[in-house]
């Protein structure tokens, strides 16, 4: 891996690689930007091109600091990010005091495991651990403790990497703010987020900012031809559907598209035509359908984006803009209760909806509502 698999994010890259040149490592960075436009790719490309023995500021990818980066063994390199809850173990007696000590289990260790070992060979995978959502308290005291406060052999810069930052609590959060008041001589912390606005202001103040622009439609469809071996007509298709994110693209691809965009028209047309009883029912069955994943159910809501910005194609008379052109002659019977207005008002509400499951909100109420208010749109 060097900067050359970075998809997109040029001028990003151009500013890394700047500072790399420069010698101008600050204490601590904040990548953020949109879900899966390549944050933690960047970052661990940073720390790779920071660390190479072969070629500095564009990582070999393949001496031994690269390859130990690559599979997170690096001991220059603390990886947080969201666990479950720790179990305790015992209390361990230090004199007069006594120290609780905590665990994972087992299974849990080997889903790390196994989550890892795919980030390894594709930066761009969200790690998905079940009941995973917080950053603990207990690994940030952990990574001060027995990392920032410790010498390692490696020689070069130690680095503690943060995925979705923004998954710390009160707790956590103000603990890593402590320690970042506080700076460690030769080492940088490296936070990124698809939610920066969930971080504490006073993170935010402590960190020189690195934004990643969403990829271009052309950037996310030449990956896919490359990576997946996709056809450019498929892989076009999924990177317009994508809303600018690679990561995107790759679940919809794990997916069968067809049967989504299918079960995504339904929803579209259920919603519009049916009486409010079988909205109801029928937000019901995609909760079922959907058991909790999230992601699933965005999936869903951002391909009835999708729809509606086809169907104010069609209210605009420009057809050959059309995404979804299988689905031509069904749209155009939505024709008749459409105008600008009410797909630009769609489209927004698909947007505000899809921000609020970023969140821990209640499901039900959120579709519900949103089934409810798109149905009014449009009627």
């Amino acid at each position: 891996m060097s900067w050359n698999s970075i998809i997109g994010q040029n001028k990003l890259k151009e500013q890394l690689q700047n500072i790399i040149t420069n010698n101008k490592i600050a204490n601590a960075y904040c990548i953020y930007g949109n879900q899966g436009v390549g944050q933690d790719a960047i970052a661990l490309e940073f720390i790779k091109s920071l660390l190479c023995k072969t070629s500095p500021s564009n990582s070999c990818g393949k001496c031994k600091n690269c390859e130990m980066i690559s599979n997170f063994s690096h001991p220059n390199l603390n990886l947080l990010f969201s666990m479950p809850a720790l179990k305790s173990v015992k209390s361990k007696e230090n004199g007069n005091n006594s120290e609780q000590t905590y665990s994972q289990s087992e299974k849990v260790k080997k889903e790390v495991h196994a989550q890892l070992k795919i980030k390894s060979a594709n930066p761009y995978h969200t790690l998905q651990l079940e009941d995973a959502n917080t950053i603990l308290i207990e690994q940030v005291r952990d990574m001060q403790k027995n990392f920032i406060s410790l010498s390692t052999y490696a020689e070069g810069i130690k680095f503690v990497l943060i995925l979705n930052a923004d998954e710390m609590n009160d707790v956590s959060s103000n603990a890593l703010l402590k320690i970042l008041e506080e700076p460690s001589k030769n080492s940088t912390f490296i936070l990124t987020t698809s939610r920066i606005e969930n971080l504490l202001p006073t993170i935010i103040s402590r960190c020189q900012l690195l934004k990643c622009l969403p990829l271009a439609n052309d950037a996310i469809k030449d990956a896919l031809v490359e990576k997946y071996n996709l056809s450019e007509e498929n892989a076009l298709l999924l990177a317009k559907i994508s809303n600018g994110s690679f990561t995107n693209a790759v679940d919809l691809h794990s997916s069968n598209l067809d049967e989504l965009r299918n079960k995504a028209l339904k929803s579209f047309e259920v919603i519009i035509n049916s009486n409010t009883r079988e909205v109801i029912k029928h937000v019901q069955n995609i909760l079922s359908e959907v058991d909790k994943n999230r992601n699933l159910l965005k999936t869903r809501l951002l391909l009835i984006y999708y729809l509606i910005r086809d169907l104010l194609m069609l209210v605009e008379e420009t057809p050959s803009l059309l995404i979804n052109r299988d689905f031509k002659d069904e749209l155009e019977k939505f024709l008749i209760k459409s105008d600008s207005d009410s797909c630009q008002s769609g489209m927004n509400l698909c947007e505000s909806t899809i921000e609020l499951l970023e969140s821990y909100v209640y499901l039900p109420l959120v579709l519900n509502s949103f089934a409810i208010k798109l149905k009014r749109l449009f009627n």
